[in-house]
């Protein structure tokens, strides 16, 4: 719920606009519970409520009333599958994979569209000469402020992605104290200059539905309950 206020925010802000209809499936964490008396809201459609949005929640057992969105996460996990599949990134970094997937889309054409998705949201061309093969191996020299005359200037890594808000690159770095580290300063080991191995591992990725409890009501007042998992 706070990454979509924070969307519906962000709209706003930079383009000026407004979101006015929002399409969920009808799940518990979407839709509630509903009874004889009618639908009752949970924080996610209060929340939609307060800003005035339309909801079109689909009907049960029919993702094909919602199939940009069930097709758009197939292409985004077959490609995390193959990009996982293709380096010798741990299984534990597909979140990463996931986002820098996300960023590479954005940036490139579509049929939709007549421009890419960058280009529609910035109104600027992306550049894409910053774009590096995702596992490759990196020598990166962090900042150290502390750092003595005869200690090593870089470490070894591996190349995950780019920050949202930051122009550079991160880094997972298994024997540094922060194994994940952002910055603009590396030298990266690409096209096989180190592993000349072409063979593809065989990555599986499966997704787990968790069953979220529906809220209770009492006294005509919906009291939601806190999972954590």
């Amino acid at each position: 719920m706070d990454a979509l206020e924070i969307y519906i925010n962000e709209v706003e802000r930079q383009l000026d606009r407004k979101v006015k209809v929002v399409r969920p499936d009808r799940g518990g964490k979407y839709y509630g519970r509903y009874d004889e008396i009618g639908q009752h809201p949970i924080p996610f459609s209060k929340l939609l409520q307060k800003y005035g949005i339309c909801v079109q929640y689909t009907m049960l057992g029919t993702p094909q009333q919602n199939g940009v969105s069930k097709r758009r996460n197939r292409t985004l996990m077959d490609m995390v599958r193959s990009m996982l599949s293709n380096s010798t990134l741990h299984v534990s970094l597909w979140m990463y994979t996931l986002k820098t997937t996300i960023y590479l889309l954005n940036r490139v054409p579509s049929k939709a569209v007549p421009k890419t998705h960058f280009e529609l949201w910035t109104n600027r061309t992306p550049n894409i000469r910053h774009l590096h093969v995702l596992g490759c191996q990196a020598e990166i020299r962090v900042y150290n402020p502390q750092e003595k005359k005869l200690d090593a200037r870089t470490i070894n890594g591996y190349f995950i992605g780019y920050p949202k808000k930051s122009k550079g690159y991160m880094f997972y770095c298994s024997n540094h104290s922060m194994r994940i580290v952002e910055t603009g300063n590396a030298r990266f080991i690409e096209n096989g200059e180190i592993n000349r191995s072409t063979v593809p591992r065989d990555v599986k990725i499966k997704e787990v539905k968790v069953q979220v409890p529906l809220a209770c009501t009492s006294n005509s007042k919906v009291i939601a309950s806190l999972v954590v998992i």
